[in-house]
């Protein structure tokens, strides 16, 4: 039986102070509603909001972005990160076209069945979209449950999984079940956060945390993993006609299935790739500043090598999965952001010394 006091004091919450002008929220399709809470997966609203219009207009249905190759669907997310969120929407939509005729399913295990659909993004469309009856448990709603129900155990572990799905099931309203779960993810998104700003939630009579002082120790969390660093050489290598070389990336690991520039642990491992791939040992060699890039658990340091051959490069297949593009190409294919912006920074350099 749903606990009303709980939905009724959110609702009211909401209704004052919750988010109502999202860009999902306007029109929310089953399918829009599923490409925002893909994106919002690890990523701030701020962020996902200028990718959301972007990609709902490129690819404004499921049957669009089914049609689209791979590129073109890693090209709009670009900057976004974690990019097999856009290959397994990229799949899924293929999938619904080819299994449902095109019409997103509506029932959890179906929904799960799909690439890229776990068991809460499975709720949220339900609960958004179709504003029926259904459970959700990110990242939010485990931060405000585990306070609300004083659970202090690890939310990764199963048995507090476990605990939490039935919290978030016991929940759930018998009406508004769409204002109900925007305003759980809200709630935790702007009030119960890791810093929680206690006197603006509607549970200060309710919550156990709050009533035994103790927010600040759940939810219960693992040790600390301490950041690392990583750095690695790239090779830019530009031929006569000032193409680019980029290799496709493997689909497993950071960038999988993205175009980036080869990469090497130690400096003369670009310089046998010109030799024993691109057949030329006719080059210029210069060494570019480092790019630092920030991932959420590690820090990559890219350390370019520009390379300028002289001469042709008969021996490049495109079958090794490396290829050179024209700046009007790449700017079509899907890249990661500093590769993005080593290559604007190379182009703009050609511009001016031209």
């Amino acid at each position: 039986m749903a606990n009303k006091k709980f939905s009724d004091l959110l609702l009211n919450w909401f209704d004052l102070y919750g988010r109502h002008d999202l860009p999902w929220q306007k029109n929310p399709t089953p399918y829009r509603v599923w490409v925002s809470e893909i994106m919002l997966q690890q990523t701030q609203v701020q962020t996902v909001i200028p990718f959301f219009t972007n990609f709902v207009r490129l690819f404004p249905s499921i049957k669009v972005l089914s049609e689209k190759n791979l590129d073109e669907v890693l090209n709009s997310w670009s900057g976004l990160g974690y990019y097999s969120r856009a290959r397994n929407l990229h799949k899924a939509a293929r999938m619904i076209e080819e299994k449902y005729g095109g019409v997103m399913p509506t029932t959890t295990e179906e929904l799960m069945g799909l690439p890229g659909i776990g068991k809460s993004t499975a709720g949220a469309i339900i609960a958004l979209a179709l504003n029926r009856p259904a459970a959700i448990l990110d990242a939010n709603v485990k931060r405000v449950l585990s306070r609300y129900h004083a659970i202090k155990a690890k939310p990764e572990t199963a048995r507090t999984k476990k605990q939490l799905w039935a919290n978030a099931e016991m929940h759930v309203p018998t009406s508004r079940h769409r204002e109900y779960t925007q305003a759980l993810m809200d709630l935790g998104a702007m009030v119960c956060k890791k810093d929680p700003i206690c006197s603006r939630c509607p549970y200060t009579n309710s919550c156990a945390a709050y009533l035994s002082n103790s927010t600040r120790i759940f939810p219960g969390s693992g040790k600390k993993k301490s950041s690392k660093t990583k750095s690695t050489y790239i090779a830019i290598i530009r031929n006569r006609k000032r193409e680019i070389l980029l290799e496709r990336r493997p689909e497993s690991g950071i960038w999988g299935g993205l175009w980036s520039f080869p990469e090497f642990d130690e400096k003369n491992g670009a310089e046998t790739i010109i030799l024993n791939v691109m057949d030329s040992a006719n080059y210029y060699c210069e060494q570019l500043p480092p790019k630092h890039h920030h991932f959420t658990h590690f820090k990559l340091i890219l350390k370019p090598l520009l390379f300028t051959l002289i001469g042709d490069n008969s021996r490049l297949l495109e079958n090794d999965g490396r290829m050179f593009f024209q700046k009007k190409s790449a700017k079509t294919i899907g890249t990661p952001k500093p590769v993005v912006d080593l290559l604007n920074d190379l182009w703009r350099k050609n511009k001016e010394n031209s």
